[in-house]
């Protein structure tokens, strides 16, 4: 049986969205045969309702009790293998697969994290360094140039660059980029464009995130280097790992990405990143969200460095 206790989390600063501010993360935790997990839609990004989500999970209580024990796990099909009907929330699929992957792969690891920052944040940059964070998320292309272009020199030269212009690039910014003393400490330029066609014009490796679904249209472009996925949003733990797996065999990297998850749906997220690392190619991926919501309980995961721990047995 299903036992649901809903929750409300307090963010701990206001959390941008594309159509405002994320202050309170509302779902519920879904506890079945002692695993826990959430259904938890974010409205704004994936269009689900928590209402009709919750509507839908409740039909599939029945399904998985029922459910027959697998000799393997098929990771790229959903339910793990097992021959369900499709939810139509993604929430939903994502979910029930995290209580099945609890299930079968009770499992701890460690795995490296980016963090995120903007260009006007120079004393939180030193404060993560000094960490030992070593690979850094940045939007750019957000403030004015002379403000980004001052950040960005300054930076030491033992870090990684993954700079994020939420497809506001612009040619001034990207010439200085292309010319700047660090150009070959970027590991990919995220979702720099709008329009296809303006990819043309990058020397610059990129990772596409928006517009994940037309990876296609750069098949066989040696600068295309990372897909960012978001699992909760979108093609949950099944999804993510095909798409890994057939991603491999172009050399493109899946970087697994909170949605500002809580720490529960951080779990998931993170055995499903660590096993595409071992199954694929090391990845460092973007999971770094212990700090988002207050009194939270995090006794499942901890941050060294950019060290993320995690442990399902532990939720």
């Amino acid at each position: 049986m299903f036992e649901f206790k809903k929750f409300k989390l307090q963010t701990k600063k206001p959390l941008p969205l594309p159509n405002g501010e994320l202050q309170v993360r509302e779902g519920y935790y879904v506890i079945w045969k002692g695993h826990k997990a959430e259904l938890s839609p974010l409205t704004s990004l994936s269009g689900e309702s928590l209402k009709l989500a919750f509507e839908e999970l409740q039909d599939y209580e029945n399904l998985l009790n029922s459910l027959p024990e697998i000799d393997s796990i098929n990771w790229s099909k959903p339910f793990l293998g097992h021959e369900l009907k499709l939810p139509l929330y993604n929430s939903v699929l994502f979910c029930l697969e995290s209580l099945l992957m609890a299930k079968y792969y009770n499992h701890a690891g460690k795995i490296n994290v980016n963090t995120l920052i903007s260009c006007n944040e120079n004393e939180k940059f030193q404060s993560l360094y000094k960490k030992g964070y070593k690979t850094f998320k940045i939007k750019i292309a957000k403030y004015d140039f002379e403000l980004e272009t001052k950040f960005l020199d300054s930076l030491p030269s033992d870090i990684k660059l993954r700079l994020d212009a939420n497809q506001n690039l612009n040619k001034k910014l990207l010439n200085y980029l292309e010319d700047s003393h660090f150009v070959e400490q970027i590991e990919y330029l995220e979702e720099p464009f709008k329009e296809l066609e303006e990819y043309k014009q990058l020397t610059i490796p990129f990772a596409l995130d928006e517009s994940r679904h037309k990876w296609e249209y750069f098949k066989g472009s040696s600068l295309l280097k990372a897909i960012i996925s978001k699992p909760s949003i979108k093609d949950s733990i099944s999804g993510t790992y095909k798409l890994a797996k057939e991603l491999s065999e172009q050399n493109i990297k899946v970087v697994v990405s909170s949605a500002y998850d809580s720490p529960v749906a951080l779990n998931y997220l993170s055995a499903l990143a660590n096993l595409i690392n071992n199954d694929f190619s090391p990845c460092t991926h973007g999971l770094d969200g212990l700090d988002y919501y207050k009194e939270v309980n995090n006794s499942s995961l901890s941050i060294n460095g950019q060290v993320l721990s995690y442990d399902l047995s532990n939720i």
